[in-house]
């Protein structure tokens, strides 16, 4: 049988191995998504448009010319709102210079990024914090502050 101890350890390194993955698949969006940055444009047509209804993800097809070759491209990171601005018209079409088959219609981050981020953040500081009282150690130069909270809580 484990101790409450061992228990808060296991559930501490579980919860900072799932937060690792997501620290690494935040860090993977963010570097291709930056890698955009870089990439030239061009002038696009859009010329479909699916749309699932408001609060989903809307797929946008277009045309654009790199070279004298016409390619077809797929964007699909749009809330079906926000592509009504692009549906039916010209967009601005970013593309790799290296590999010109690869495209989008933004170079931005997706807008709920931040949140997530802001949010991995805090499950990560507040497991933190548990570990440490959990087992003891204490929150360092927090310490006194938690004590004080925690008796006029009455915990």
């Amino acid at each position: 049988m484990l101790s409450e101890a061992e228990k808060a350890r296991l559930r501490w390194y579980l919860m900072a191995f799932g937060a690792v993955v997501c620290w690494l698949l935040m860090g993977y969006s963010a570097w291709k998504h930056l890698d955009r940055r870089d990439w030239h444009s061009t002038v696009g047509e859009v010329v479909a448009r699916e749309d699932c209804g408001r609060n989903c993800i809307a797929r946008l097809t277009y045309l654009y010319t790199v070279g004298g070759r016409t390619r077809l491209g797929r964007f699909s990171e749009t809330p079906s709102h926000r592509s009504q601005e692009l549906g039916g018209g010209r967009v601005t079409v970013y593309y790799d210079p290296e590999r010109p088959e690869r495209s989008t219609l933004s170079r931005d981050l997706p807008g709920n990024w931040g949140w997530g981020l802001a949010f991995l953040a805090f499950c990560t500081l507040y497991e933190w914090a548990q570990f440490r009282v959990a087992t003891g150690a204490g929150l360092g130069p927090l310490e006194p502050l938690r004590q004080r909270v925690w008796r006029r809580l009455g915990l």
